[in-house]
């Protein structure tokens, strides 16, 4: 919306035909192209993922994609202060991480090696993955079942 409005606005001021008009309209269309590029690159990764392997764990949030095999991960539980799912795991060669953006999240980089999950990303989703991480940690029998088509 904002995009549009700065656009509105650059044309209003081009039309104005003096050439401080123009520099200014020109401006004005880059801060609108900008704006726009940034919001569809933060909806491409909005909200985030969480997908469960009969191997580990992968989490995709804004800022990172992490992976964590299951026989590292010893405790799945709730940060009480704030709204996150903590996945604790010991340090493994196995584990990934990969930060998507060129400055680092030193906020989740704090917790490394574990995963720590935004529990406002998951919207209502959040306790059924709770729910799910609590039950192949203490479960890891039924990890196989992930790979079925029951498993959704």
């Amino acid at each position: 919306m904002t995009a549009l409005v700065l656009a509105v606005v650059a044309i209003a001021i081009a039309a104005d035909g003096t050439s401080a008009g123009r520099v200014m309209a020109t401006l004005i269309g880059i801060a609108a192209v900008f704006l726009l590029w940034f919001v569809v690159a933060l909806l491409r990764r909005a909200p985030g993922r969480v997908v469960l392997t009969p191997t580990g764990v992968y989490h995709r949030s804004l800022t990172s994609e992490s992976y964590t095999p299951w026989d590292v991960i010893y405790d799945v539980g709730v940060n009480s202060r704030l709204p996150l799912i903590v996945i604790r795991a010991h340090p493994s060669p196995n584990a990934r991480h990969r930060a998507r953006t060129r400055r680092p999240n030193r906020f989740e980089e704090a917790f490394r090696p574990s995963i720590i999950i935004g529990v406002p990303a998951l919207g209502a989703n959040a306790r059924p993955v709770l729910r799910s991480l609590e039950h192949y940690l203490r479960h890891p029998e039924n990890r196989n079942r992930l790979n079925t088509p029951g498993a959704l």
